[in-house]
């Protein structure tokens, strides 16, 4: 599958649920992951995932159970999955080399 490269627009709520749901995260020193739903390229809602990384300091990986049912229940609502999301707690907002190596967390 090729990345998507459009420009992805997002609302401020979402934005704003995001933030919160990375600086929680830091303060328990772990990486914040979420999805992010809407439709084309606008993302309208915003899904916190649990982190269930062995090491959820230094990376990030959800439970494809939980990412399951986030994405039914936006089906139902007529949303798609636009954006896969997480934080750096203890660097800069910058790609990781393993970031990198994915390219684009866009479906």
């Amino acid at each position: 599958m090729s990345a998507n490269k459009a420009p992805l627009v997002l609302t401020n709520g979402v934005v704003r649920s995001a933030v919160m749901h990375g600086r929680a995260a830091k303060a328990v020193r772990q990486e914040a992951c979420g999805l992010i739903f809407g439709a084309h390229d606008v993302g309208t809602r915003y899904v916190p995932m649990n982190n269930i990384a062995e090491r959820p300091a230094l990376n990030y990986a959800m439970s494809l159970r939980e990412v399951g049912q986030a994405v039914q229940i936006s089906r139902e609502h007529g949303e798609d999955l636009v954006a896969v999301v997480h934080s750096h707690p203890t660097s800069d907002a910058l790609p990781s080399e393993a970031d990198e190596a994915v390219d684009d967390h866009r479906p």
